[in-house]
C-alpha cells in the first residue's frame, strides 16, 4: 500500500512498483489530487504496467485514462464531449508523446478550428484541451501546462439576453399542449406534458435535462420546494445540489398531476423522455405562436430577467440558476437592474 505525504509544501506519493523498488514522486496540486495519482498508480501497478516514466506515456494511453478518471465526477454525455473535441486535436498533431504537445502546435490547432469553425467552436476546443494537459499534469504524465503559455484568443462579442414578455410567455404556453408538427409534417407529440415543462423552466429555472431528471421524490410540495439533487447516475451541471422555492402557479400545476412511476416527467412507457424530442416540440409550439428563438435555455434566461427586473439581488438569482460564480450571472442578467445602482450611489450622504 502507498502513502501520501506533505513535504516542502507539496504532496508526495511513496509506492512500490512492479519490479518491487520503492518510488517517492511529487505532484503538482491538492492532497486529493495527490490520493488520486496514488490510486492510479496503484492500478497500474496491479496490471504489472508500472515500469515506463509517466512522462513518456503516449498521449492515445492518457487520453482513455483521462476519460476513465472523468467518468466518476460527470456525465457520459460530459465524457462524450470530452472525447468529440480530444479526438480532432490527437488526430491533426499526431504527438508520439505528450511533450510533443507544445504551446506552439496548439497555437496553430486553434487557428485552423476557428478558421472551419467560428470562434465559439475554437473557444470551446481551448477550454477541453486545458482540461486534459491540466489533468496531466496533476497526474505527473507532463511537467508543464502547454496551455499556460498560448496566444488568448479574443473573447466573443456580447450579446444582449433575449427573454419573453409576460404576455409572450402566456401566448407561448396556450399552445404548448396542442400535439405539435414539426416541419415535415410529422406530428412530433401527442402526450408530451410540454406546458408543465415550460413551466418548470419559466417559474424554477431549470435546465431542459434537470427538468427530464426530475423524480416525484425532488418535489416537496408541503414546503414548497423543487430539489435539484446529485445522484450516482446524474449529475447537474454545476454538480451541486440547490432548493429553489415553488411559484404558486407552478405548485398548482404539479399538484394537478398524476403521480405515476419515479420521474415527473416521462413517457406513457415510465420511460424518460429524449431531450432533442422534447426541444423540437417546444420550437415547434413556438414557430404556431409566431415567437422565434424559442427554446427551454430562452424559458431559464426569462425566468432570471424577471426576478432581476424585479429588483432580487444578483446573488440570489444565482443561487437559484445553480451558477458556480455569481459572476456569471451578473455578466449576463445585471444590466437589467440599472436602478439598483443609481439606489446605491443615493445612499451617499448629502
Amino acid at each position: 500500500m502507498g502513502r501520501v505525504f506533505e513535504k516542502q509544501g507539496k504532496w508526495w506519493i511513496d509506492y512500490m512498483d512492479a519490479a518491487g523498488r520503492r518510488r517517492r514522486q511529487p505532484t503538482q496540486g491538492s492532497k486529493r489530487h495527490a490520493e488520486a495519482i496514488l490510486q492510479a498508480v496503484e492500478v497500474d501497478v496491479e496490471r504489472g504496467q508500472h515500469g515506463m516514466s509517466t512522462r513518456g506515456m503516449p498521449p492515445e494511453t492518457a487520453l482513455e485514462r483521462f476519460l476513465e478518471a472523468s467518468t466518476t465526477r460527470n456525465t457520459a454525455d460530459w465524457v462524450r464531449d470530452q472525447r468529440y473535441r480530444l479526438r480532432p486535436l490527437l488526430d491533426a498533431l499526431k504527438p508520439r508523446r505528450l511533450s510533443d504537445i507544445t504551446p506552439a502546435r496548439i497555437d496553430t490547432y486553434l487557428g485552423q478550428r476557428r478558421e472551419a469553425h467560428g470562434l465559439v467552436r475554437a473557444r470551446k476546443d481551448l477550454q477541453v484541451i486545458k482540461t486534459f494537459t491540466r489533468w496531466c499534469v496533476r497526474m505527473g504524465h507532463l511537467p508543464a501546462d502547454p496551455c499556460a503559455r498560448i496566444q488568448r484568443l479574443p473573447p466573443l462579442p456580447k450579446r444582449p439576453i433575449r427573454f419573453l414578455a409576460p404576455r409572450e410567455a402566456d401566448k407561448l404556453l396556450a399552445v404548448c399542449d396542442e400535439p405539435a408538427i414539426a416541419g415535415n409534417g410529422a406530428t412530433v407529440h401527442r402526450t408530451m406534458p410540454l406546458r408543465a415543462m415550460s413551466l418548470v423552466g419559466l417559474y424554477a429555472g431549470l435546465r431542459l435535462g434537470e427538468i427530464l431528471s426530475l423524480r416525484w421524490e425532488d418535489v416537496d410540495l408541503k414546503a414548497g420546494l423543487l430539489h435539484v439533487t446529485v445522484r450516482e447516475d446524474w449529475k447537474p451541471k454545476d454538480r451541486e445540489s440547490r432548493r429553489i422555492p415553488l411559484h404558486p402557479r407552478l405548485r398548482e400545476v404539479l399538484e394537478a398531476m398524476g403521480r405515476v412511476g419515479a420521474l415527473v416527467f416521462s413517457t406513457t412507457n415510465g420511460t424518460p423522455y429524449d431531450e432533442s424530442h422534447v426541444h423540437r416540440a417546444l420550437v415547434a409550439a413556438g414557430r404556431r405562436t409566431g415567437l422565434t428563438g424559442i427554446n427551454f435555455y430562452l424559458l431559464r434566461h426569462t425566468f432570471a430577467s424577471w426576478l432581476v427586473q424585479a429588483g432580487q439581488p444578483i446573488y440570489s438569482v444565482s443561487k437559484l440558476l445553480g451558477h458556480a460564480s455569481v459572476t456569471t450571472t451578473e455578466h449576463y442578467y445585471a444590466h437589467l437592474a440599472p436602478e439598483t445602482l443609481h439606489d446605491v450611489v443615493a445612499a451617499l450622504p448629502a
